[in-house]
């Protein structure tokens, strides 16, 4: 008889915190579903938690075994025991080191061709008999106002990275540079409006607004947010605490503009006016609050899931949007909504802002790109042009 366990990212996190490390000595079997690239960064209690557990057998689900590097593979290699391998000498020797050499040559791929080949069953695109998909990109052009403010926000940088390098002795420049793109990725989405108000107005799931504070601690439970490719453990953003709720109105929309946010809302509004169409959108965080305000203000219906809604909530809350024909709209910050989830009653998906990473946007649009799913499906891009997000396309396009 075969005994199996199933983990998620949070049922580790519980092990890891608990102390415990082991399973029931019966079990044979451990998988890690949907989302092993949480255990990618081996420093972590995570994948200390799951390196740890002791089965016969071990399985990972996955359909990005490589994130954001090729060490990443290395970390499912570690917890699938599968050496030599899995010790970083000999991957850097064997499979690092040759594509670093000559990555244009199909040859320097030849081992981790191998690698993967040995290790992977794989069910590829061609085998789901998926409906077709056309991507559309819209160019965003910043109003006379936005541009004012986009230059002025690009010389304060510039300046302020001119400080830190004259004052200090020792200057951490890759943070100063992800905190400047960072600024001009925020105006890009939020335009003219006080980036400091909307910070403090978070609309619910339910369409209703809670007033929220920043949390003491940005870094919770190990993972953070990487500006460059919104996927978790790299750079932290500041997470967010509840606090008392209050309803919310188009009345506590500060006073600004935003060409990107204008453009979004109208294409979820022209796309409701035809029976069937359903929309999920992405993007940060930090613009969730705005773009919410934005679509109450145009009398659409949404549900919203981010990161502090807790996982039993986020199950309601999918399920009222595959089945309330009354909500067109759900939308999610990319770390909460691009894994794990079949969203099939969608057949539009919204990426506001460019995803450096393309697994994880690959990842975003197989939510609603993937087996049961029945219409062709329809993907919006927004680029502002003239701004840092050109770059980001072409960066991840080569």
């Amino acid at each position: 008889m075969l005994s199996a366990i199933v983990y998620s990212k949070e049922q580790f996190r519980d092990v890891h915190q608990g102390g415990s490390t082991s399973v029931s000595p019966t079990t044979t079997l451990v998988v890690l579903p949907s989302r092993p690239h949480c255990i990618r960064n081996q420093s972590t209690g995570l994948f200390k938690a799951a390196a740890n557990l002791t089965a016969e057998r071990r399985w990972c689900l996955t359909g990005t075994p490589i994130q954001n590097r090729l060490d990443d593979l290395r970390s499912l290699l570690k917890f699938l025991q599968n050496g030599p391998l899995s010790e970083s000498r000999d991957f850097k020797k064997y499979i690092e080191e040759p594509i670093a050499k000559n990555p244009d040559q199909d040859e320097s791929f030849r081992n981790l061709q191998i690698l993967l080949r040995t290790l992977c069953l794989r069910k590829t695109e061609a085998l789901l008999d998926l409906p077709p998909s056309t991507t559309e990109i819209v160019n965003i052009t910043l109003t006379p106002e936005e541009a004012t403010a986009y230059g002025r926000l690009e010389r304060d940088c510039q300046e302020e990275y001119e400080r830190q390098l004259c004052t200090k002795a020792k200057v951490n420049t890759s943070a100063l540079m992800l905190d400047t793109i960072s600024k001009r990725r925020r105006l890009c989405n939020h335009g003219t409006y006080p980036i400091e108000e909307l910070q403090q107005r978070s609309p619910s799931p339910s369409g209703r607004s809670r007033m929220v504070k920043k949390s003491k601690s940005s870094k919770t439970s190990g993972d953070y947010t990487c500006v460059l490719c919104s996927s978790p453990d790299e750079d932290a953003v500041a997470a967010l605490d509840g606090a008392d709720e209050s309803p919310m109105s188009p009345s506590m929309l500060p006073t600004g503009y935003s060409s990107k946010l204008t453009a979004v809302v109208q294409n979820i509004h022209d796309s409701c006016t035809i029976p069937g169409n359903n929309s999920i959108v992405f993007t940060s965080w930090r613009t969730l609050n705005l773009l919410g305000m934005l679509l109450t203000e145009k009398g659409i219906t949404f549900l919203r899931i981010d990161g502090q809604v807790p996982s039993i909530d986020r199950t309601a809350i999918l399920s009222q949007f595959n089945t309330d024909p009354a909500i067109p709209v759900i939308i999610f910050t990319v770390d909460s909504g691009a894994v794990g989830l079949t969203i099939t009653r969608a057949n539009r998906v919204h990426l506001v802002e460019p995803i450096y990473n393309p697994a994880i946007e690959a990842q975003a649009i197989d939510r609603v790109l993937r087996m049961g799913q029945t219409r062709p499906v329809t993907i919006i891009k927004y680029i502002t042009e003239k701004t840092v997000e050109p770059l980001y396309k072409n960066a991840k396009d080569t």
